[in-house]
């Protein structure tokens, strides 16, 4: 019976995080990156993508390429109200 208190121990030290790992933030961050339709790129981005956050703290980038347009905020829109809030 103490073998597997043993074993049950060093299961838990295996499946817990060292501190500092970060690994759920990491994954978090994968995620939105690719939401947002980027990629993570381990040194920098290609001259045709741009930079929209990072994918980890050690320098992994998240690019997408480069928008031929830009929604500007003072655009003005044919039936009035803005495109950010409900017409």
């Amino acid at each position: 019976m103490r073998l597997h208190y043993l074993l049950f121990a060093f299961l838990i030290l295996f499946l817990v995080p060292s501190p500092g790992d970060a690994f759920i933030q990491k994954t978090i961050q994968k995620v939105f990156c690719r939401l947002r339709g980027g990629r993570c790129a381990v040194f920098s981005c290609l001259a045709r993508e741009e930079q929209i956050g990072q994918c980890s703290r050690r320098g992994r980038k998240c690019c997408r390429i480069k928008r031929k347009y830009k929604i500007q905020s003072d655009t003005i829109w044919p039936f009035g109200g803005s495109p950010l809030r409900g017409v």
